[in-house]
């Protein structure tokens, strides 16, 4: 970070917040920090931690597109961990101060801060899709010092997931031998505490559809037109509940796989003889395979008489194909609600 002549000398987004959040001064700097999440003030304050003395010329390179009359600003400042605590003393609540600074905190919290190898050590207890996932958005330098501290199949599992211009770029830190400062590895702990060990996870309540089986008895009874848009709109607007709708669906063509051979014979048995002749003439001509199923779960002797009273029926017209079919679903409903068939969903 050698640069001078008003330059950011590589800074980092998080470290030129910190250089920002700084000049805002405590009274309207509060305000901000009380809108962070713990994650976004850690990133801050370790950002901080990691900063040398920054001049006027780089704090006006950092905040001229934000901050109008900066270069009435006089002298610079120092960073470093002494002035990265004395700011969140002056910023931030004590619960937060304690749990982003591991100090003072006397009592016994599953949020509290652990030491940096309990960290370590339970991050290799992540999912490492989870952890490739949040380690992707840092840079390569905290992304190749995190491997380092989390053994070799471990990282090699993490870099296996990542982008491999990320994953080059992590291996070009991981090969730089330089010395890393322990309050550095410590910070990164707490960080990584903060973000994912601890953060909280909003908890999800398993999602049920039972509610939903009205829903599918009325789709079920309309015109199949008609079922089919309603089906494409729910199908757009949340693709699980008309997942769901559908498997409690009952319909025509799908009789051969939901209806049991052995519940075959009820129909025949409990629906009014006239009527399932004219469902099966009607399924000749609209839906052969289902008339076929039916007919092969009955007796022979039942199919040749059922076929001599279809042939002697009158044509039916139509308009009544729906009304009929509608009726013979709305009777199989009927026969399953009274437990007299069981259908496979």
């Amino acid at each position: 970070m050698a640069g001078r002549g008003g330059k950011d000398r590589g800074l980092s987004p998080e470290q030129k917040a910190a250089v920002i959040i700084s000049l805002l001064g405590e009274g309207s700097a509060k305000p901000l920090l009380e809108k962070m999440d713990d994650a976004q003030v850690a990133k801050v304050l370790h950002a901080f931690e990691n900063l040398d003395k920054i001049s006027r010329e780089d704090q006006a390179y950092i905040v001229r597109d934000f901050l109008q009359g900066l270069r009435a600003t006089q002298g610079s400042f120092r960073g470093g961990p002494e002035q990265a605590r004395k700011m969140a003393e002056a910023l931030i609540d004590s619960e937060r101060y304690q749990r982003l600074f591991g100090e003072g905190a006397g009592e016994e919290d599953s949020g509290a801060p652990q030491s940096s190898e309990a960290v370590w050590e339970r991050l290799q207890e992540k999912d490492p899709e989870e952890l490739a996932e949040y380690l992707e958005n840092q840079p390569p330098k905290i992304t190749a010092l995190v491997l380092q501290k989390l053994g070799a199949e471990f990282a090699a599992r993490i870099l296996k997931i990542l982008p491999e211009e990320k994953a080059s770029a992590i291996i070009l830190k991981l090969t730089d031998n330089q010395p890393v400062k322990p309050r550095v590895l410590d910070s990164i702990a707490r960080l990584l505490e903060t973000d994912i060990l601890n953060a909280k996870k909003t908890s999800q309540k398993k999602v049920t559809y039972e509610h939903l089986e009205p829903v599918a008895e009325v789709l079920s009874l309309l015109p199949i037109e008609k079922q089919k848009k309603m089906m494409d709109f729910l199908q757009g607007n949340d693709a699980d509940m008309a997942d769901a709708i559908k498997k409690s669906m009952i319909t025509v063509e799908d009789i051969p796989e939901t209806m049991p051979r052995n519940a075959v014979p009820v129909i025949f048995r409990e629906m009014e003889e006239g009527f399932i002749r004219k469902v099966l003439k009607v399924l000749e001509k609209t839906n052969a395979p289902v008339a076929e199923y039916l007919l092969a779960n009955i007796s022979k002797r039942m199919v040749e008489q059922i076929k001599e009273d279809m042939e002697a029926l009158e044509a039916i017209e139509a308009e009544e194909e729906d009304d009929i079919l509608t009726e013979f679903l709305t009777q199989i409903m009927g026969l399953q609600k009274a437990e007299l068939i069981t259908l496979n969903r």
